[in-house]
């Protein structure tokens, strides 16, 4: 009787938030996870992992990466940036190494990207619009392999520090309102969208496919409804506080200053105050939501 085929994954982004989420679920499904870094893996590696030292910027580390792959990952991308060209040269350019890479080896690996449902609203900011050229770029890089695309919308879970000044306000019973109360978005746990990305390589969508996946909320949350539903948790009642957009443009405009002044990629940004602000960050519905 033969041996069964070894299912060997790349995965990029390994030790960030999402990554090492999904290297974890990856590893509990009986793949062997070759993971891309920059440097040693911050933790001793789990059983079945693989680092591999390198970055998006090096063609040799990723053929190295991809080389006998039966899937690639790609979660890496900048989420922080001061200009649109710096967005460009992680998030699409980055990408496109890895496409070429990938197209270039014998093993012919299925290519998963993660992609983000700001990519539906490329001109609210230059984040948006990198993310939706990533997504072009696969397509193109890899016409003749077999690709598809997820795209989140906002994640959250320990060790996320996007959203952790938001919970942090909710838990002492300040909810803060971005625009409208009705404003709609949808959420996504971690661990569910880990779930979903080790789903989709256990039975991949027909090639090309681009899925908004979230937590399976048709229409999303309010702001009001995600209130509501943090006074039920935590059995305490809820004061909304309505941020005006100008105070979030005034700090926006204060971080990008610093954060010149330090040497180091702001996190709000004007395009940051635009993706907050948007009205709808609602994912449709399609089948592949998590349970």
């Amino acid at each position: 009787m033969s041996e069964p085929i070894p299912r060997i994954v790349a995965l990029t982004g390994g030790t960030g938030f999402i990554g090492s989420k999904i290297a974890q679920y990856l590893l509990a499904d009986g793949w062997q996870v070759r993971a891309l870094v920059r440097s040693s893996w911050p933790t001793p590696p789990l059983a079945g992992l693989t680092v591999i030292e390198g970055s998006l910027e090096d063609a040799a580390s990723l053929n190295h990466l991809v080389e006998g792959t039966t899937a690639v990952v790609h979660c890496a991308g900048a989420v922080r940036a001061k200009k649109y060209a710096d967005f460009k040269d992680v998030n699409v350019d980055g990408t496109a190494r890895l496409a070429e890479a990938a197209a270039n080896t014998g093993s012919r690996p299925i290519f998963l990207h993660i992609s983000s449902l700001a990519a539906r609203a490329p001109h609210v900011s230059p984040y948006a619009a990198s993310k939706l050229a990533s997504e072009k770029v696969v397509a193109k890089k890899l016409a003749k392999l077999y690709w598809f695309a997820l795209r989140p919308p906002a994640v959250y879970g320990p060790g996320d520090r996007a959203t952790l000044s938001i919970f942090q306000g909710i838990s002492k019973g300040i909810a803060p309102i971005m625009g409208s109360y009705e404003n709609r978005i949808s959420l996504i746990y971690v661990d569910d969208l880990a779930t979903a990305v080790t789903a989709a390589l256990a039975d991949p969508p027909p090639t090309g496919s681009v899925f908004e996946v979230s937590d399976g909320t048709v229409g999303g949350y309010t702001w009001r409804r995600i209130g509501e539903i943090a006074a039920q948790c935590l059995k305490k009642k809820i004061f909304y506080l309505r941020v005006p957009r100008l105070i979030m443009q005034i700090a926006a405009a204060a971080n990008v200053g610093f954060s010149y002044l330090i040497g180091r990629a702001p996190i709000l940004t004007q395009g940051k105050v635009r993706e907050l602000f948007h009205a709808n960050w609602a994912c449709q519905d399609n089948p592949l939501t998590a349970c």
